[in-house]
């Protein structure tokens, strides 16, 4: 079977948006150019001409700018399925959805209640996402940046936080069971009580405010 690069789709599809865009807008300006024809009887003035044109140019930017805000603006993910998939196209439209999110503004990473179980999100900017009652389950979070991210609620069990930073990040009731978190990075985290600081501890995190015991080897 034909393997087809997920990146490679992703620009493809992109590709054919724009130029369908593009088509759109020449064929909305082909007709306003007909029309100043009809009313100027097929002898428009010099001015005419030339302010068309102009006009013209900021119309296509303008829509093109108008599209690509709201298909990036508008990407909020809560709740939504992105759990792993045989189909290779569906997985690809729904990790781009995800990617998309990562790399909106902090206020707007909306992924509560998305199922994100299995998710490459390694090295992933996720700082001051809302997660709320994510499933992150057996998720690759290593690298990730949590921090201020709000993660009550979810599911990050056998995830692998390995180096993650989670600084002020909402914790409570998350389900951190399982997880790898070996030089993780805790500190004024919300909902971690001190038995299970002591257990993520011994587990190989770091929490910087709360004293250290030697990590096994």
């Amino acid at each position: 079977m034909v393997q087809v690069n997920r990146k490679e789709v992703s620009l493809y599809k992109e590709a054919k948006a724009g130029l369908s865009s593009l088509i759109k807008q020449t064929g909305q300006v082909f007709a306003g150019l007909i029309l100043m024809l009809i009313l100027t009887r097929g002898n428009p003035p010099g001015w005419i001409v030339a302010s068309s044109f102009f006009i013209g140019i900021a119309f296509v930017a303008w829509s093109e700018n108008k599209r690509t805000t709201k298909r990036i603006g508008s990407a909020d993910l809560s709740g939504a399925d992105l759990s792993d998939e045989t189909n290779e196209t569906k997985l690809d439209e729904k990790w781009h959805k995800v990617w998309e999110i990562v790399n909106q503004p902090e206020a707007n990473r909306n992924l509560s209640g998305a199922n994100l179980s299995g998710a490459n999100l390694s090295s992933a900017n996720l700082r001051s996402a809302d997660l709320r009652s994510a499933n992150l389950s057996n998720a690759n979070l290593i690298t990730a940046n949590l921090s201020n991210a709000n993660l009550s609620n979810a599911n990050l069990s056998g995830a692998d936080l390995s180096s993650a930073e989670l600084l002020a990040t909402n914790l409570t009731n998350a389900d951190l069971s399982n997880a790898k978190v070996r030089n993780a990075c805790f500190r004024d985290n919300l909902g971690i009580p001190e038995s299970l600081k002591s257990n993520l501890i011994a587990r190989g995190a770091i929490f910087e405010d709360f004293p250290q015991v030697p990590t096994p080897v």
